[in-house]
């Protein structure tokens, strides 16, 4: 008989995966020709998400894509402007101002430091430098809580977005702007967003921090959230709607109001199995009407999609 077998481990007791904390899953280089990509195709205007992700350089709208997408938000380059992706401020002057302009360098920067991630890192080892990537490896697994499956990756895309920007001193940071002002502040509303999907069903206010900063409590709730998933957010509406429709539930960042003038309209419809809900801004530009039409296109291969493969489903059974 065989003895000191390893018995198999019980479904609940296998280990499960570790998820690393939020950064962007490309470098600023990247992200950067990304962004002008889209610009290219839509100017200053924006487009649904699964239309950015087409103008971004993908064929569809897939995990990646959309990874990606979350990372031009992470660095400032893209927001979320009434489910629409658009480039922001910084985005424009990068993309457009000529290469050895100091605003746009300055931009780059700014860009470079923006993830929480690379903040917090930069801000750690300001005064020394980062050590070898062996020793950062270890400390970024012991202490910040990455996957050893993703700490390479993450490694290599911060020390590319690094040099990139001209970061790898970081003097030059200390010399430009010195101690940087916190990110979030108490009552200021903020999302929840963890691997590009919100957490909360809407917008909440900050109501404190943990003592080491690296956590914010919202009001109503005792539990803290990770800085690296906190992301700005409007208010939620009046009508108490939810303020983010359901395509813009992988944003990142939401730093505009909605467009002046603009006004709500909505539309339902009664099926048997219950009500579909459609809202849309007024007036609506040319281009916008043309995103419109592409994206209702999408829900309506979505939908006779997900209506196949339930009737599938019931034949098989």
């Amino acid at each position: 008989m065989v003895t000191g077998a390893t018995q198999p481990q019980p479904a609940e007791e296998k280990k499960k995966r570790q998820r690393s904390p939020n950064y962007p899953s490309v470098g600023l280089k990247e992200a950067i020709e990304r962004t002008e990509a889209f610009m290219k195709v839509n100017g200053k205007a924006g487009a649904a998400p699964e239309i950015a992700a087409r103008h971004i350089g993908f064929a569809s709208a897939h995990g990646l894509a959309m990874s990606v997408l979350a990372a031009l938000k992470k660095f400032g380059l893209m927001e979320d402007k009434d489910g629409r992706i658009a480039p922001t401020q910084r985005a424009i002057e990068i993309v457009s101002l000529p290469k050895t302009d100091e605003r746009r360098l300055k931009a780059i920067r700014e860009a470079a430091v923006l993830p929480q991630i690379y903040a917090d890192l930069i801000e750690q080892y300001r005064a020394t430098g980062l050590p070898h990537d062996d020793t950062l490896e270890g400390e970024l697994k012991a202490y910040k809580g990455f996957n050893p499956n993703a700490v390479k990756d993450f490694l290599k895309g911060f020390r590319e977005t690094l040099d990139f920007a001209g970061l790898s001193d970081f003097t030059v940071l200390s010399s430009e702007s010195g101690q940087q002002e916190p990110k979030f502040k108490v009552g200021d509303f903020v999302q929840w967003e963890s691997n590009g999907v919100l957490g909360l069903p809407a917008s909440r206010k900050i109501s404190g921090f943990s003592d080491d900063g690296q956590f914010a409590f919202l009001e109503g709730s005792k539990t803290g959230i990770p800085i690296s998933e906190v992301i700005p957010a409007e208010a939620p509406s009046d009508d108490g709607l939810k303020p983010l429709p359901p395509l813009a539930r992988k944003s990142e960042a939401i730093r505009g109001g909605a467009n002046q003038g603009a006004t709500m309209r909505q539309d339902v419809f009664s099926l048997t199995e219950g009500e579909v809900i459609l809202r849309w801004p007024t007036p609506l530009s040319a281009d916008s009407i043309v995103d419109l039409k592409d994206w209702l296109k999408i829900v309506e291969r979505k939908i006779t999609r997900s209506t196949t493969q339930n009737d599938q489903q019931i034949e098989s059974k």
